[in-house]
């Protein structure tokens, strides 16, 4: 019994260091994707972007949307 406790007590913190990685890149992601959006923005209010451009800032933007749907999922 008992090294089954130990060995539960261990996975789960190791699970719990897991997650705490998880969440600190996906943070960090998160942070590099809102300094790329906003440099696009800055640059769409001089100018119209090009196609390829325009492309980047979609795909941005429905990756921080996903990013978003996650932390209201974790929030509540």
């Amino acid at each position: 019994m008992d090294r089954w406790q130990f060995k539960v007590r261990t996975l789960r913190r190791m699970v719990r260091g897991w997650a705490a990685n998880e969440v600190a890149n996906l943070n960090r992601n998160k942070a590099s994707l809102i300094e790329k959006f906003r440099k696009l923005e800055d640059i769409m209010e001089t100018r119209s972007l090009e196609p390829i451009e325009m492309i980047e800032y979609r795909d941005i933007e429905e990756e921080l949307s996903y990013i978003w749907a996650l932390e209201e999922i974790k929030a509540r």
